[in-house]
C-alpha cells in the first residue's frame, strides 16, 4: 500500500492532473478559514452633552467608560475691586481697601473675591482639550444671576478654560484692566483643569481688575475721561404694555429695554448699577433692583422688576429711575427726567348677583353659612347690626386660603381688609347699619364655612 501510494504521487501524469486541484484546496483554505482575532478592540468614543456650545464634533479627552459619571467645570468671572486712584494723579500713600502694591508704585486688586464683588456678565469663556493653551472644544457666555459659567457633561481628562479680553465681545466689556486671579497678567488667561470621572469643579475662577474702577472720588466710574454723562433711551416694553388688565393680587414681571446713551458703563461694580422706585404705587416688594449685567455705552439692557397687582379695582402706575451712587436719579429721554413706569388696570372681579343676607335663628347670637368661591370671583354677604355691638367673623376652609373683608355699607368704613391674613376678626361696630362681608380666595377654588357672632355688651 505504501509503495502504491508513492508510485501514484510520483507519477508525472497524475501529478500534472492533480496540481490544479491542490491549488484550489489551498486557496479555499486561505479564503474560507476563520477570521483572525484583533489584538485589542478599537477605543470607545463618547460625546459630551453640555449647556455650552460645542465648537467641534469630536469627543472630550480620555472618553469615560460606560457606567462612569460625567464631570463639570464651573466658576466665577468677577470684578476684583480696587479703588487705586484717579487717572493722571499720584496713587494714594497707603493701599486702599482691597488693593495690594503692583511693584511699579501703584496698586492692583488683591485677587481675593469678596461678598461685595459681583460677577461680570457677557464674557465669552472658551474650553479646550488638554493643557493650556488650548481652545476650540466648547464656549459659553457668563451670566450674573448664578455661577458665572459652567461646562457640563464632560468626560475625565485634562482641559483648558481660557478667556481672551482682547477680542470682542470681551474687549468692550473688560477693557481697560487686567487679571488678578489665578494669575496677575494682562491679555489672554487660561487655567488647566484635570478632571476625574464624576468630579464637579466649582473653583475655576477668574478675577478682573478694571483700571481706575471703582473711582475713589466724586467722579463716577466709567470708561471715558473726566466726569460721566448719564443718558438713557427707552426702547421697548418687553412685558406688560401700558394699561394691561390684570386680576387683583396677581404676580407679574415688568421688563423694560433701555439703551445706555451716556459716556460711562452701567452695571455691577459701577456707580450706576440699579433702578429705584420714585413714585406712584409701590407694586414691588423692594425699592431698588440691581441692573443684571455690565452695560457699556451704546448697548441695550433688559431690566426686570417682580411686582404684584393691587387688591382693589382701578388704574395703578409705578415709576422707576436709574440710581447713581452719588444720589442722582436718571430717567429716560433727552433731559433724563422721564421715569420708567408700568401702568396696569386691575379688573373688578365677578361677584354673585347681589349680597346674600345673613339672618340669625331666634334668640341666637351666632350663625354660619357655607359656600364655595373660585378665584377671581367673590361672594358677598350682608347683615344688620347695631352701633356698639361686638361682631366676630371667622372663616374656615380646608385649604386655608379663603379669606374675608368687613365693611360698613352706609359709611363705607373698612373694618377688616382682605390684605389682613387673619382668618378670625373681632371688632366693635361703629354705627347701626348693614355690614358687608366679602369672601375671596387668592387662587383656585375654596369651599368654606363662614361663622358670624354678634354680642351686645
Amino acid at each position: 500500500m505504501k509503495d502504491y501510494h508513492i508510485n501514484i504521487f510520483h507519477s508525472s501524469t497524475l501529478r500534472a492532473r492533480m496540481l490544479p486541484f491542490v491549488l484550489l484546496v489551498l486557496a479555499c483554505m486561505t479564503a474560507c478559514g476563520p477570521a483572525s482575532t484583533p489584538l485589542a478592540p478599537p477605543p470607545a468614543t463618547a460625546t459630551a452633552t453640555v449647556a455650552s456650545t460645542p465648537l467641534v464634533s469630536s469627543t472630550t479627552p480620555d472618553a469615560t467608560p460606560a457606567g462612569f459619571a460625567l464631570a463639570s467645570i464651573n466658576g466665577w468671572v468677577w470684578h476684583d475691586q480696587c479703588a487705586s486712584g484717579v487717572e493722571g494723579q499720584p496713587p494714594p500713600a497707603t493701599p486702599p481697601p482691597g488693593c495690594v502694591a503692583d511693584g511699579s508704585g501703584g496698586y492692583r486688586a488683591d485677587g481675593a473675591q469678596q461678598s461685595n464683588e459681583l460677577p461680570i456678565g457677557g464674557v465669552k469663556v472658551l474650553l479646550g482639550s488638554g493643557a493650556c493653551p488650548s481652545s476650540g472644544l466648547m464656549e459659553t457666555t457668563t451670566i450674573t444671576t448664578d455661577l458665572s459659567y459652567s461646562f457640563t457633561g464632560l468626560n475625565a481628562g485634562t482641559y483648558c478654560v481660557s478667556i481672551d479680553p482682547l477680542h470682542e465681545p470681551n474687549a468692550s466689556i473688560l477693557l481697560p484692566g487686567g487679571w488678578t486671579y489665578p494669575q496677575v497678567i494682562d491679555g489672554p488667561i487660561g487655567a488647566t483643569v484635570a478632571l476625574k470621572a464624576g468630579e464637579n469643579r466649582f473653583d475655576v475662577n477668574f478675577g478682573w481688575d478694571y483700571q481706575f474702577l471703582p473711582a475713589p472720588t466724586a467722579n463716577p466710574p466709567g470708561h471715558s475721561d473726566g466726569p460721566c454723562t448719564y443718558q438713557a433711551t427707552f426702547q421697548a416694553d418687553v412685558t406688560i404694555p401700558d394699561n394691561t388688565v390684570l386680576p387683583d393680587a396677581t404676580s407679574f414681571v415688568k421688563t423694560w429695554r433701555i439703551r445706555n446713551d451716556g459716556t460711562c458703563t452701567w452695571g455691577p461694580g459701577y456707580a450706576l448699577h440699579a433702578i429705584q422706585f420714585v413714585g406712584g404705587t409701590q407694586l414691588a416688594g423692594v425699592d431698588r433692583v440691581e441692573i443684571p449685567a455690565v452695560v457699556p455705552p451704546g448697548s441695550p439692557v433688559d431690566i426686570s422688576v417682580s411686582m404684584t397687582s393691587a387688591v382693589y379695582p382701578g388704574t395703578y402706575r409705578s415709576e422707576w429711575k436709574l440710581a447713581v451712587d452719588d444720589g442722582r436719579l436718571i430717567g429716560v429721554g433727552p433731559n433724563g427726567d422721564v421715569p420708567l413706569y408700568v401702568q396696569i388696570v386691575v379688573s373688578s372681579p365677578a361677584v354673585t348677583p347681589g349680597p346674600v343676607r345673613i339672618t340669625f335663628p331666634p334668640e341666637a347670637i351666632s350663625t354660619s353659612v357655607q359656600g364655595t368661591v373660585a378665584f377671581p370671583n367673590r361672594n358677598e354677604y350682608i347683615l344688620r347690626a347695631l352701633a356698639g355691638q361686638e361682631m366676630t367673623v371667622e372663616i374656615i376652609s380646608a385649604d386655608g386660603l379663603a379669606n374675608f373683608a368687613v365693611q360698613g355699607v352706609s359709611d363705607g368704613q373698612p373694618l377688616k381688609r382682605l390684605e389682613n391674613e387673619d382668618r378670625r376678626w373681632t371688632g366693635t361696630l361703629p354705627a347701626t347699619q348693614d355690614y358687608l362681608i366679602t369672601v375671596a380666595t387668592p387662587s383656585g377654588t375654596s369651599a368654606y364655612t363662614l361663622v358670624v357672632t354678634i354680642v351686645t355688651p
